[in-house]
Parts: C-alpha cells; sequence; structure tokens
C-alpha cells in the first residue's frame, strides 16, 4: 500500500501534504513507513515560484524566498522517508528542472513531461 498526494512546488501547498501523511495528530492515518506501506508525495509544476510567503498571507513575489523554502521542505520530506516524485509539466526552464530534480528523492522519481501522453505516461 502507498501514501500518495499530489502537491504543487510552494512551501504553503506542499507542507500541509506532508502533515496528511504523517503517523501523529491530528492526522495519524497516514501510519508509519513499513515493508507494507510506502510514504509517497507527487510535486508537480508547469513553472516558476512566483509568489512567497508574507505571513499570513501568500502575496509576497520573492521567487528567491519561495524556492529556498521549497529546498528546505524537499530536504526535510526526505528526511522523513518520504518518496518525493518531483514532475516538470510543460516546464523549459533548467533552473526550474533541476530544482525539481534536487528535490526527487532519485533521478528516476523525477520526469519532464511536455505533453499529456508523457505527463500520463510519468502516472504508470
Amino acid at each position: 500500500m502507498a501514501s500518495l498526494l499530489l502537491a504543487t512546488p510552494t512551501s504553503r501547498r506542499a507542507s500541509p501534504g506532508v502533515r496528511t501523511l504523517s503517523s501523529t495528530a491530528p492526522l495519524a492515518d497516514g501510519g508509519t513507513n513499513t515493508t507494507s506501506t510506502r510514504k509517497v508525495l507527487v510535486l508537480m509544476t508547469d513553472g516558476a515560484n512566483t509568489l512567497s510567503p508574507t505571513d499570513p498571507a501568500h502575496d509576497g513575489t520573492v521567487s528567491t524566498t519561495s524556492d529556498n523554502l521549497v529546498s528546505e521542505l524537499c530536504n526535510s520530506i526526505k528526511a522523513e522517508n518520504i518518496s518525493i516524485y518531483a514532475i516538470a509539466f510543460g516546464v523549459t526552464d533548467k533552473n526550474i528542472k533541476d530544482r525539481l530534480k534536487s528535490c526527487a528523492t532519485t533521478m528516476m522519481h523525477y520526469f519532464d513531461a511536455t505533453s499529456a501522453v508523457e505527463l500520463n505516461a510519468a502516472f504508470e
């Protein structure tokens, strides 16, 4: 059995997803990683981080802040032994692709989809 969550690459959107994979309250249904249970997060984007946090809102425009938060979040997720599949959908920017590659658990967990056909193949 695998836990699966779809998220977009901003820490505010992905971090609640990570909490749903948690084995602690308030969302304890995530269970723990065992030989029969794997925790998986799917991170998909079609472009750059364009907004940054301005607590409590999310209407800043400092993309480097969001990029750094995403990197921190990816490292934290992987430290929890949660696998990250990263999908670039229609992304042409090399920096964004590199960021997703570094977020993915391994290069086998990274997919670069330029069409709906390739996107469907990433989920097979």
